[in-house]
């Protein structure tokens, strides 16, 4: 089969290319002029990825997309941290609402079987799984999925997953759990909020299987209808939580400055819980399991930089 995959140079998306690549796909990874060879995500040679390079402003995109001719097109490209200012939302429009249109358009038209895209678990701001986005970038995201029904309704396996963050070795996006990991190594304070609200944090290779998972489930028989799924850790941890487990793990005491930063405007406190998991996957790895790998990663690096 052949799988197409935006995203596959990001974090979570070289995960999920490594994994494809031990399943019999052709995988194709659409993505800018200026992202990471996929060559260098896949090292070893064990797998072939054809690069499809996405013009400016999306042209042609639906061109190159029906001459892939994918099986199933996994949307894991985003635009999350973006400034909700003109130039930003343009950004989170064209990424996260209008490039998954036109796949979607473009997989219909070329007779593939499905679709998998990822949303986020902010679309929702409380334990209960009705719509309340966080923010504008969660909203561009439940516009997808809404704009990708009528697909689905005319016969393209549509399955959406809602992400949780996801943390794992090797992270360069700044998020959490480095900077706390980092404090500990540096030894410089850091400034947080109060530290109250839970979180659900899934590690790298358990939310990338979850996608694996999706994308075969979108290649087998036809659904319903546009099928939504929690990629979530089941375990809630709070902030201060977090800061205390990774201080037993690196055996020191992150200098966290608690309540010196506010809360976020719309805070969620508490994780969606009603969402269901994807059939047939679990996550594998605690939180403590994940977390120890970060920290040996990084005292590797320490060790190397030495």
């Amino acid at each position: 089969m052949r799988v197409l995959v935006t995203g596959g140079t990001g974090f979570l998306g070289q995960a999920v290319l490594r994994q494809l690549a031990e399943k019999p796909f052709h995988i194709g990874s659409l993505q800018r002029a200026s992202s990471t060879s996929v060559d260098d995500i896949l090292a070893d040679g064990a797998a072939t990825v054809e690069t499809l390079i996405l013009n400016p402003e999306l042209k042609d995109v639906c061109a190159q997309v029906e001459a892939f001719s994918p099986g199933v097109v996994v949307h894991i490209a985003a635009v999350s941290r973006a400034k909700e200012d003109e130039e930003g939302i343009r950004a989170m429009l064209e990424v996260n609402t209008l490039l998954p249109s036109l796949l979607a358009q473009s997989a219909a038209r070329c007779g593939a079987k499905g679709m998998v895209v990822c949303g986020t678990s902010w679309q929702t701001s409380s334990p209960e799984n009705i719509y309340d986005p966080f923010n504008y970038y969660a909203a561009t995201k439940q516009a997808a999925e809404d704009i990708l029904v009528p697909f689905a309704k005319n016969g393209l396996n549509v399955i959406s997953l809602r992400m949780f963050d996801n943390y794992g070795p090797s992270d360069w996006r700044n998020k959490v759990v480095d900077l706390v990991f980092n404090a500990v190594v540096a030894q410089e304070p850091l400034k947080m909020s109060p530290g109250f609200q839970k979180m659900d944090l899934v590690y790298v290779e358990d939310a990338a299987a979850a996608i694996v998972a999706a994308t075969e489930r979108a290649a087998g028989d036809p659904l319903d209808q546009l099928e939504v799924y929690g990629v979530s850790s089941g375990e809630h941890h709070s902030l201060r939580d977090l800061e205390a487990l990774i201080g037993e793990i690196a055996e020191a005491a992150p200098p966290i400055q608690w309540g010196e930063r506010p809360y976020r405007p719309n805070e969620i406190m508490e994780p969606n819980r009603k969402l269901a998991r994807v059939p047939g996957w679990s996550p594998h790895v605690s939180l403590r399991k994940g977390l120890e790998r970060v920290w040996e990663s990084k005292r590797n690096a320490l060790r190397l930089a030495k």
